[in-house]
């Protein structure tokens, strides 16, 4: 009974404990008032947490587009973004507008950072030939968290 004792003993110390849970973005990163963005961050975090990465690129895509469309219409400029028909333009068109408007003082960082994950967010909703993957997200990680800062600060 001793040695197997000694043995569970040395087993359990040697063994490695369990990682702590690693967030894709921090959960405050918007204000407690913006509910739909912290639920969306939620959703990112836990599907890259599960592994999900094509959801998590789809997600981070969602909030961009929220992101763009809340600083213009919080801008006072909205028609810049709205088409004939009253409708929104696409996230490409956004993302396009938001680059050059002036009004919205985007670092270079997130200008370059915006397409990018329009591009992985479309893969993960869109292409049936290929996935996400976990490297994938986590090249650009720290831009999208300062990225997604720079914008919220156009939030109301």
């Amino acid at each position: 009974e001793s040695d197997l004792s000694a043995e569970l003993e040395l087993l359990e110390s040697a063994s490695t404990p369990t990682p702590p849970s690693t967030l894709f973005l921090p959960e405050d990163i918007f204000e407690p008032r913006h509910a739909i963005l912290n639920k969306i961050v939620w959703e990112v975090n836990a599907c890259y947490e599960t592994k999900c990465y094509n959801a998590s690129a789809t997600m981070l895509r969602r909030i961009i587009e929220t992101l763009i469309i809340e600083a213009f219409e919080n801008k006072g400029i909205r028609a810049k973004i709205i088409t004939t028909n009253g409708s929104y333009l696409t996230l490409k068109a956004l993302i396009d507008r938001a680059v050059a408007e002036p009004a919205l003082r985007m670092t270079t960082n997130t200008k370059r950072l915006l397409p990018q994950l329009k591009f992985f967010g479309d893969l993960g909703a869109h292409n049936r030939l290929a996935l996400v993957r976990k490297g994938d997200l986590d090249r650009f990680h720290g831009a999208v968290r300062v990225g997604l800062e720079e914008l919220a600060t156009h939030l109301p």
